[in-house]
């Protein structure tokens, strides 16, 4: 974003086979939307991206970037939840079947200016619904569940923060801003064997102390 180098121009000269087949789809497509209506398109498009920020506004340490008259801006929705890096919301948010794109989406002076590495970018058209939106909100709350063990298992596993170096910072909440998800998949793992220690542990003193009571019993 900030130098380019161009090619010979000569190189986009080649002679090759005309592509025939998009020709003919990009005219289907066209067709498709002008019998829909574009305005039709445009005014679902505003009022399903109304609704989508108006519910992602209620979620707890959410920032949503851009103005948020729907008026003012397309069909998307750009966003980041507390310290969750926007790849791993990505591949969170893709376990219960959503797609979104995550990154700095060709924008690098823009992401310097908001102060973010990346941002986490939902997108709506056509054939989006309410209920896909509000399938959105609950799969973030349950990323945030996810994270929100981070604080434990840190504590209970300090080896966990002795990773290299050039991986992020660590914030406040003991979880690195740019932790690729394999840390995220190595937490849940620690997280799991804890509680299993944890079963494991009170299955063993109920047991015992039931034994005990036996024991007391036949004394």
């Amino acid at each position: 974003m900030y130098e380019s180098t161009w090619k010979d121009p000569r190189t986009s000269l080649k002679q090759e086979p005309r592509n025939i087949a998009g020709a003919i789809g990009l005219g289907a497509a066209v067709d498709y939307l002008n019998h829909i209506g574009m305005r039709k398109i445009r005014l679902h498009e505003q009022e399903l991206t109304r609704y989508a920020i108006d519910h992602l506004s209620r979620i707890k340490g959410i920032s949503i970037y851009g103005p948020k008259d729907p008026s003012q801006r397309e069909g998307v929705v750009s966003f980041n939840v507390g310290d969750i890096h926007a790849h791993d919301m990505a591949t969170l948010l893709d376990e219960d079947a959503i797609c979104v794109r995550s990154g700095h989406h060709c924008a690098q002076p823009l992401m310097e200016r908001l102060g973010v590495s990346a941002t986490t970018r939902a997108s709506f058209y056509l054939y989006n619904t309410e209920q896909e939106v509000n399938r959105l909100v609950e799969s973030l709350e349950k990323a945030k569940k996810v994270f929100s063990y981070e604080l434990d298992i840190f504590r209970y596993y300090p080896r966990l923060l002795q990773v290299p170096r050039n991986k992020g910072q660590i914030t406040s909440h003991g979880l690195r801003r740019r932790t690729p998800i394999h840390y995220v998949a190595t937490l849940l793992r620690y997280k799991c064997s804890l509680m299993e220690t944890i079963k494991s542990a009170r299955s063993s003193l109920t047991v015992t102390a039931a034994r005990l009571a036996r024991h007391r019993h036949q004394c």
